[in-house]
């Protein structure tokens, strides 16, 4: 079973400026690898009860994953798959003490930069239902109606770019 190091609380307040000292990388290494999975299953697995067996799916195999790194820990990842013209966005993780501290803004703004530089036309992302808000700050738009993912409400979203 793959385990996260010993990590501090999180941020201080839930308005915090972003980090100075949050770093985001692709993971590309082994080790890398291992703590985008760790954090997957913490979330996904752990805190959102989704089967191991749904999480972890073919598109890891060729997607580009981001890591955030607060203060060198590991703290939240991402992944994106490229297609042609359009990029599948997802697998937004962030562990729970630094949720709200501007990590998920900074994952997010990173895969939209990535997908731009790359001659992307749009991004598309299934968004747990909660979280539609937040997608909409980037300019995300709900380009379907609910549905249902591992017990979870989702609906489709996609921006432009």
């Amino acid at each position: 079973m793959l385990s996260l190091p010993d990590l501090p609380q999180g941020c201080h307040h839930p308005r915090e400026p972003a980090y100075t000292d949050l770093r985001l990388v692709p993971a590309t290494n082994a080790a890398e690898r291992a703590l985008v999975a760790a954090i997957r299953v913490a979330v996904f697995v752990h805190e959102q009860r989704i089967p191991v067996t749904a999480e972890f799916d073919l598109d890891d195999f060729q997607a580009l994953h981001v890591l955030a790194f607060c203060h060198e820990h590991p703290v939240g990842t991402g992944r994106i798959v490229l297609s042609e013209d359009r990029a599948r966005i997802g697998r937004f993780a962030v562990l729970p003490g630094y949720r709200r501290c501007r990590v998920g803004a900074a994952l997010l703004r990173y895969c939209c930069d990535y997908c731009s530089a790359r001659g992307i036309r749009s991004i598309v992302l299934h968004a747990q239902v909660y979280a539609v808000p937040f997608y909409q700050r980037f300019g995300f738009a709900v380009t379907s109606t609910v549905f249902d993912e591992e017990g979870i409400p989702h609906c489709r979203m996609e921006r432009a770019l």
